[in-house]
């Protein structure tokens, strides 16, 4: 299992991903611990993390503008992860876990995850991460009607992160465009959660829950 958390360089994102690598590594090895980060120049200073092992550290550029006309920090999660996959040598198999800087882990994924198949957490208390205000929206994009609160981490394998990423991109530029010009459409920030989900709900591959409540686990 590798785990890849995906940050700016600004220093609040610095010290989170500091204390997010102090309680990971009371589960986990370094070495599948993965920090890109997103660089707004190419000459930019790679700063230096406390306790953080320089060989965790991957820099890409920065995507918030990769759509002309627009600014939106989210375009970096999807983007990021794919630079890293596509630099990474994995084997198809292997499971990569997409998880986030604020984040404090208590306990480790169960064991066993399937590489058919892919797991986000499920059972949170955030109303954003529901469809609720959006539904209608939302399903004329997907064609999934099982809308459900899932959040970080998203597991799957590189095969299937591979094969998909693309369309997540796809998704949140779509969602993007439409709560850009449609603020009843009650999506914002939320355009790269929801997009996640409906794409990845949309695939053959079965989507499971990871019964945690990130309130109380994970966050």
């Amino acid at each position: 299992m590798h785990f890849v958390v995906s940050i700016p360089n600004k220093p609040n994102f610095k010290w989170q991903t500091e204390l997010l690598y102090h309680t990971f590594k009371k589960f986990y090895d370094a070495s599948s611990f993965h920090v890109v980060m997103h660089l707004e120049e190419d000459n930019e200073t790679h700063p230096s993390f406390l306790g953080v092992p320089p060989e965790c550290m991957f820099y890409t550029k920065d995507f918030t503008h990769v759509v002309s006309g627009d600014t939106y920090s989210a375009y970096n999660k999807p983007y990021a992860l794919k630079n890293w996959l596509e630099a990474t040598p994995l084997e198809e198999d292997e499971m990569v876990a997409l998880i986030d800087a604020d984040m404090l882990i208590r306990e480790p994924l169960p064991d066993g995850l399937n590489p058919s198949a892919v797991y986000a957490s499920e059972g949170g208390r955030y109303g954003f991460m529901c469809a609720d205000r959006s539904i209608n929206l939302l399903n004329k994009f997907f064609t999934t009607r099982d809308w459900r609160a899932l959040g970080v981490p998203y597991v799957a394998s590189k095969k299937i992160w591979g094969e998909n990423i693309d369309d997540w991109i796809a998704s949140i530029k779509q969602l993007r465009n439409v709560s850009t010009l449609d603020p009843s459409s009650y999506l914002s920030w939320e355009n790269e959660m929801m997009g996640w989900q409906g794409t990845f709900l949309d695939l053959d591959a079965p989507l499971h829950g990871i019964p945690y409540n990130i309130n109380e686990i994970w966050h």
